[in-house]
C-alpha cells in the first residue's frame, strides 16, 4: 500500500505546493512532467484535495530544499471531494481575459467551434502561457456548458411552436421524447440536428436552438419520435412532462409547416391574416389537441376539420372529439367541427350537441376558410374584433 504524506491542514498542503511551484518557476503541467505523474494528480495535490505519495514529497524536498511538515499514512487521504457547483459565465470570461488577454477572444471562438477542453489547454501551453490549470479548465468548461445549457427565470414562447415532451430513463441516462414532423424531416434530409438548450428554473419548459456543436437530436425512423439526451443534474425526473419550445424560423422552418392537416394550414393562414392568435402548443398525433387551436380572449378553441363523408369517419370523429374533451378538461375548451353538411345523421348530431361541439358546415369550395372563420367568430361573439 502506498505511503502518503498527510499535512496538518488542507491549506498547509496548498501553501507547500505553492512554494514549490514558485521556487521551481513551473506550472502544474511542468511540475507533473518533472515528477512523471499526471496533470490531474498534481492538480489534486496542489489544491489539497488528496494527500500526495511520500516519494513525491521527498523528491520535491531534494529538488528545492523546502522541507515539508507531514505525517506518513497508509491508503488514500481525501481532504475534499470535487464539487459540482458550476462557475458562472461572467467569472469564467474574467478568468480567461486575465490570463490570456490577447488570446481570450480566440479561446472563446475555439470553444464555440467545438474544440475540447484538452485541445484548448494544449494550444495555450504551446503559446507558452503560465496559468492555473484547474482554474482555467473550469472556466473553459463553464463557458462550454453555458453554450449548451442555460437556466432562465422564464422562457418566452412568442414566435415559437410548443410541443409536449416526455422524460424517461434508459441505462442511467435521461432523455426527452417529443414529436414534430418538420424537425424529423430536417434530420432525415441533413443527416443530423444539434442544439443547445435553455431550461426554465421551474424545469417545466425547455427551449432548443440550433447549434453546430451542441447535443444531438435523434429520431426513431418507424415512429418519427424525436429523442434528446439531457443531463441528470438538471433535476428533471423521469415520467415528467415538459414543454419543448421551438423557435421554428431559427431552424429554417415555416410556422405553418408545423400544422399537420392541409385544411388546417389554410384556415390558420387566414386566421393569422386577421390577427387571430394561434395556440402555441402544436397539435401532434400524441396530444389530442385537434387540427387547429386558437386563443381567443381567455378561451381555448379547438377546431377539428374533415372532408370525409363515410359513416365510419362520422363515428371516428365523435370518438376523437370525446377524447379531446377528456384530455383537456382542465382547459375547458370550446370545440368546433368543420365538415360537409351530409356527414352526420341526426342521432350523431345529438351526440355532438351532448358533447357541446358546434358544427360548422362548409362545401370546401374556394374561400371556404373565410366563411368558416366568420361563422366561428360570430358564434363566439368576437366577429367585430377581427
Amino acid at each position: 500500500m502506498i505511503l502518503r504524506a498527510k499535512f496538518k491542514t488542507r491549506q498547509s498542503q496548498k501553501e507547500y505546493f505553492d512554494k514549490i511551484k514558485k521556487e521551481l518557476s513551473v506550472s502544474i503541467r511542468r511540475l507533473a512532467n518533472l515528477l512523471d505523474v499526471s496533470d490531474g494528480g498534481i492538480e489534486s495535490y496542489c489544491c489539497g484535495r488528496t494527500a500526495p505519495p511520500v516519494w513525491i514529497i521527498k523528491r520535491l524536498e531534494k529538488l528545492t530544499g523546502i522541507i515539508a511538515n507531514y505525517v506518513k499514512v497508509k491508503g488514500k487521504v481525501i481532504r475534499k471531494k470535487r464539487g459540482l457547483s458550476p462557475m458562472i459565465l461572467s467569472k469564467a470570461k474574467k478568468i480567461l481575459k486575465r490570463y490570456f488577454s490577447n488570446q481570450s477572444e480566440q479561446i472563446l471562438c475555439m470553444i464555440e467551434e467545438g474544440h475540447t477542453i484538452s485541445d484548448i489547454v494544449e494550444f495555450l501551453r504551446k503559446q507558452s502561457f503560465k496559468f492555473d490549470n484547474s482554474l482555467v479548465t473550469r472556466a473553459i468548461g463553464a463557458y462550454k456548458k453555458e453554450l449548451l445549457i442555460s437556466i432562465w427565470d422564464k422562457i418566452p414562447k412568442e414566435a415559437c411552436v410548443v410541443v409536449k415532451g416526455k422524460v424517461y430513463q434508459s441505462k442511467g441516462d435521461y432523455y426527452i421524447n417529443f414529436n414534430l414532423k418538420p424537425l424529423a424531416d430536417l434530420i432525415e434530409n441533413n443527416g443530423e440536428l444539434r442544439v443547445k438548450i435553455a431550461v426554465s428554473k421551474d424545469r417545466r419548459d425547455i427551449k432548443i436552438f440550433p447549434f453546430k456543436h451542441g447535443r444531438k437530436i435523434a429520431f426513431q425512423d418507424k415512429w418519427r419520435v424525436l429523442k434528446m439526451h439531457i443531463p441528470t443534474q438538471l433535476d428533471i425526473h423521469p415520467n415528467n412532462t415538459v414543454d419543448i419550445i421551438i423557435p421554428v424560423e431559427e431552424f429554417g422552418l415555416d410556422f405553418f409547416d408545423c400544422i399537420y392537416d392541409k385544411d388546417a394550414i389554410m384556415l390558420a393562414r387566414k386566421a393569422v391574416e386577421k390577427k387571430m392568435s394561434i395556440f402555441p402548443i402544436r397539435s401532434t398525433p400524441n396530444n389530442r389537441l385537434g387540427d387547429l387551436v386558437f386563443e381567443i380572449g381567455n378561451k381555448i378553441v379547438i377546431v377539428e376539420i374533415t372532408r370525409a363523408l363515410s359513416r365510419s369517419c362520422a363515428h371516428f370523429k365523435i370518438g376523437q372529439i370525446l377524447m379531446q374533451k377528456i384530455s383537456h378538461l382542465n382547459k375547458n375548451p370550446i370545440q368546433f367541427l368543420v365538415c360537409k353538411k351530409s356527414l352526420f345523421r341526426e342521432k350523431q348530431k345529438e351526440a355532438l350537441r351532448f358533447l357541446q361541439v358546434t358544427l360548422i358546415h362548409t362545401d370546401f369550395e374556394e374561400g371556404w376558410e373565410n366563411r368558416v372563420l366568420t361563422k366561428l367568430l360570430s358564434h363566439l361573439g368576437n366577429s367585430d374584433k377581427y
